[in-house]
Formats: C-alpha cells, structure tokens, sequence
C-alpha cells in the first residue's frame, strides 16, 4: 500500500438484522428515558466480568472500572438505520408510556401482552449492551435475528420484575457474563443483568443453551419471593406492579445471589476455598460481612 493509501474497511454488520452498511449509534438506553431521571453524572462504574466471582488473584478481568458520561448513556455503532427507526423505534414507542405509568407513582396490572414487551425490550436492550462490552456475547445470531420478529423476549431467557424503593434514584446496572463450561472456547453461556431504571427493577439471565437455562434463576424463596415476579417465561395472566420494594442493599443482594449462585456451580470445578450458605443466611447477613466474605461465597 502506498504512501497516502488508507485501507478499506469491511462495512460494520447489523447486530440485529445481519445486513452490511449503512450504521447509526445505538443507545443503550433511549433518550426519552433521561427525563425521568435525575441529573446524569459525569462518569459512572461499571462491574462487567465473566470471572468476578472468583478470589481477585485469579481474575483475568478487573471486578470494576469508570465509564465516562451517565450509565446507560453509551452508543454502540451496531445497529443499521432501518431496524433502529423500523422495529426499535416502534417498540420504543409501545414501551414508553408503559414505564412512564410507574415513573408516575401508578399502579399497573401487566397483562401477558404487557409483559411479553416488556420482557422483549429489556432483552433487547441487554443484548445491545452484551455486544458493547469486553466479552464475548452470549446471544447468538439466530436469537437476535428471531427477536426482531417475536412478541416477547428469547426462549432462553428468564425475566423477573421488581420495585425500587428510590424512585428518583440513578440508572443503575449490574452486568455478569459467565462460562457454564458449556463451550470448547471457556466463553460465557449465561448472562445475568439487573437493572434499575427509576421505580423498575429488570431481572434478567438470558443463554444460548437450553441446559444452562434450565439450570439457573432466581429461586423465589424467602429471600426474593416478595419482590420479584416472573414475566418471561410468561406464569401468571396478570402481574400486580408495583410489588414489594427493595432498597439498594436488598437489590445487592439480589443481584449478587443469583451471581454467586452461578459461581459456585463453576467453582465446583476449581482447587478454591469456598463458604457456603443457604439463601436465609444470605439475606440477614450485614453488607460488611457480605463483603468480607466475597469472593469467597457460594450458595446451597
């Protein structure tokens, strides 16, 4: 190649679609959802790791790091014109004044179609996050192919839906991909996001395998049953929302017993030392112990 030469680059492929060309910037979140939020910071933390439950010496990836703009305020080239002004904007347009009843104070019965979106947007919106970070994805073509086309989210998703007990709180995200050791390559099978938007709390783990679905969830004990109700897989014809509210620690809490549950079903593979405790001892322990005993915590 020649002095003053550039070489060309291949046209970037919808995410979505499959087609070549003709790319805009996709948000993460749309922008409509700013206005019902609070101020956004300059800067936000993001703890994004398939390895984050394993002790620190042992991590590839860091557990935390800062993202520059509002959570939630990144844009990924990899959505095509015409899907993200087609389907993604009338979905966008469904959703909307869905959420904005519960941004309001309102109190909503979700019937199957109600949850059935939701559950497809909030899938929708991991999966524009899964591709936007370090790891691998964990959907595959044909699953972000087949959701263009469906009514509701990825056979092999689970979606829980909860209330937050700040309402005017920032956007806040937990995102954990992790290897099932269902793949040749270590890559991630399972994904886990739980996400705070205002009053609404997504609860979501979405997989390629139909085995590691199966295998993990939320189990809606004492600890969660009060505060988490299933919408995808659709179980009840009608969801009451709001449900029971969290405050932040119990959202922790939350999100980090369906993560170390999945660790300690992988940890089971390693020569590492691990506390086990059941989901009632998970629950009345202090944020103090939680952490001292992190990474560390498995759960029976």
């Amino acid at each position: 190649m020649s002095m003053g030469q550039h070489k060309h680059k291949a046209p970037r492929i919808c995410l979505f679609c499959g087609k070549r060309g003709d790319m805009s910037k996709e948000h993460v979140f749309s922008k409509w959802i700013s206005k019902y939020l609070p101020d956004p910071a300059l800067n936000h933390k993001v703890t994004s790791s398939d390895d984050s439950w394993l002790p620190e010496h042992m991590r590839r990836t860091p557990l935390n790091k800062t993202v520059a703009g509002a959570t939630g305020s990144r844009t990924f080239k990899i959505v095509c014109r015409t899907c993200n002004n087609g389907w993604m904007s009338d979905m966008e347009q469904l959703i909307e004044p869905l959420l904005a009843r519960g941004f309001e104070g309102g109190k909503i019965d979700l019937d199957v179609d109600q949850q059935s979106l939701l559950a497809r947007w909030i899938e929708k919106t991991a999966m524009v996050r899964d591709e936007g970070s370090s790891m691998m994805p964990v959907s595959t073509d044909e699953q972000r192919r087949a959701l263009m086309k469906s009514i509701g989210a990825d056979p092999l998703t689970k979606v829980y839906l909860g209330t937050f007990q700040d309402a005017k709180g920032p956007l806040r995200w937990r995102h954990h991909p992790h290897s099932g050791g269902y793949r040749d390559d270590n890559g991630p099978d399972v994904r886990q996001d739980s996400v705070v938007i205002g009053p609404w709390i997504f609860h979501v783990f979405s997989s390629h395998l139909p085995e590691a679905i199966e295998r993990f969830g939320v189990k809606l004990d004492n600890c969660t049953g009060d505060f988490l109700k299933q919408i995808w897989p659709i179980v009840d014809p009608i969801v009451h929302w709001p449900v029971k509210a969290m405050n932040y620690r119990q959202y922790f809490f939350m999100a980090e017993l369906s993560r170390w549950e999945i660790g300690i079903r992988v940890a089971n593979k390693l020569d590492s030392d691990v506390v086990l405790m059941t989901s009632e001892q998970w629950c009345t322990v202090s944020p103090t112990e939680v952490m001292r005993r992190l990474p560390y915590v498995g759960l029976v």
